[in-house]
């Protein structure tokens, strides 16, 4: 199954849903019983339907390694699916209603339809408007009023994050009342994270005040977002990170298939390296992937709970690095950086290189640090590994690139790029003062001071 598929099978679901409301609406003005009949008839097969295409949207991310485009697509039509799901037990329940089958409770659901998450979000981040959507679903015929804002709580299993001792803001969230609009029945939230959740996961929970009509007020309440954790400095986040991907692979299960795994792994790499989820500019590839499950999960087709944190104690520092280290990220999404690469591979691909040549990848030994490959000039010609240490980028103002371009060993680097047709790894091979220009920092020319001449080659 692809996901073109469902594609073209969520579309009958979905307009027949629009067209459900319709015809609902007219039996609600004028009561018959074989329109209800009827409708009864297709809401019991449009949840079938859905009912289907939740499960192979399952299957597919259990069985299938997804391209970042149709793992968006994936997320995007679960999403779509579930609220539409959502929409049709309000259309069931206004029959109920009808035939006096049950009370005259407000017909009208609260529903994420927009989130950012699951991510890691430092404290006093503000969202934007556009990221995180609440709406609210209603019947062919809304019987109620709206009496209140729309209201965010943080839900937390371990800890209350608004108890805070020393002397914080007592309210977790900042603007987390907002208006829904009349018109579209949609309430927008540009959250303010105001304290840290201690490294732990936590969700969000909306509820509004309605009135039903001839009724008593109520409370609506939202399904709970995706989880997500509120670090108060980055170091905190490599554990955060670590935590919201095993939650979102796993659930709660102790094993899942390596394709359900790979999935979830290239969303939460996306979110953590900041890249378009439907165009990024360099995801996780297959061969990396295959380097994962060879290095850390013994090849195997199906992966346990208990091997995820060996494998996040080694990757989740070479993400912390990608993702706070200046220049490493653009490094990275441009093949300065290969990455995901084991030592004979590296050796195979400098054989016969020149001197000077060399390769930059993640240390397997070293977690988050880099180790360069390069080709020694002395004979017989023999290839050098160096680990970069933590002081070779220690001053101010050197950069990782300034280190490379200072040292005389590395000279030609070779830049990873892919086979159009096959999509097969390959390397370009390029002076690396026109590869570093755009990251290292310009060096000032000596000017001869008093009789003296600059240093020369």
């Amino acid at each position: 199954m692809t996901t073109n598929r469902a594609t073209v099978h969520l579309t009958t679901p979905f307009c027949d849903c629009r067209k459900m409301c319709t015809e609902q609406l007219e039996l609600l003005r004028n009561p018959q019983m074989e329109p209800f009949n009827n409708l009864v008839a297709q809401q019991r097969l449009l949840k079938e339907q859905m009912d289907i295409e939740l499960r192979s949207l399952m299957e597919l991310n259990q069985k299938v390694i997804l391209d970042p485009p149709d793992l968006a697509r994936m997320y995007l039509l679960t999403t779509e699916l579930q609220l539409q799901m959502r929409q049709l037990e309000l259309y069931h329940a206004e029959l109920q209603q009808l035939l006096g089958q049950s009370s005259a409770a407000c017909i009208a659901a609260l529903v994420i339809k927009k989130q950012p998450f699951p991510i890691v979000i430092s404290k006093l981040k503000q969202l934007n408007d556009d990221q995180l959507t609440v709406y609210m679903l209603t019947g062919a015929y809304p019987n109620f009023q709206i009496m209140s804002s729309v209201k965010a709580t943080l839900i937390c299993d371990t800890h209350n994050p608004s108890s805070s001792k020393s002397g914080g803001p007592a309210n977790p969230l900042d603007c987390d009342s907002q208006a829904i609009s009349l018109q579209n029945k949609v309430a927008t939230f540009p959250l303010k994270f105001m304290q840290g959740t201690r490294k732990a996961s936590v969700n969000i929970k909306f509820g509004v005040s309605v009135r039903s009509t001839g009724g008593t007020p109520a409370t609506i309440e939202s399904n709970m977002s995706n989880p997500f954790v509120v670090i108060t400095n980055e170091c905190q986040w490599e554990g955060s990170a670590g935590t919201l991907l095993k939650k979102d692979a796993f659930g709660g299960s102790l094993e899942i298939p390596w394709p359900q795994f790979v999935n979830a792994l290239q969303r939460h790499f996306l979110l953590a390296t900041k890249q378009d989820p439907v165009r990024p500019k360099r995801p996780l590839s297959v061969y990396d992937f295959q380097y994962i499950n060879t290095q850390f999960f013994g090849s195997r087709s199906i992966i346990h709970q208990k091997d995820y944190d060996a494998f996040w104690g080694w990757f989740g520092k070479s993400m912390q690095t990608l993702r706070y280290q200046r220049h490493i990220c653009n490094l990275w999404q441009n093949g300065i950086i290969y990455g995901y690469m084991g030592r004979d591979d590296v050796n195979a691909a400098l054989n016969n290189q020149e001197p000077g040549t060399f390769i930059i990848r993640f240390s397997e030994r070293n977690p988050g640090q880099f180790g360069i490959a390069y080709t020694g000039t002395e004979l017989p010609t023999r290839i050098k590994h160096y680990l970069v240490q933590a002081n070779d980028t220690a001053a101010a103002r050197r950069t990782f690139p300034d280190f490379l371009s200072d040292c005389g060993q590395f000279v030609y680097l070779l830049q990873l790029t892919h086979d159009p047709a096959t999509g097969r790894p390959l390397f370009t091979k390029s002076h690396k003062d026109i590869a570093l220009e755009p990251y290292a920092a310009r060096k000032a020319s000596q000017t001869p001071v008093g009789g003296y001449e600059p240093l020369t080659a």
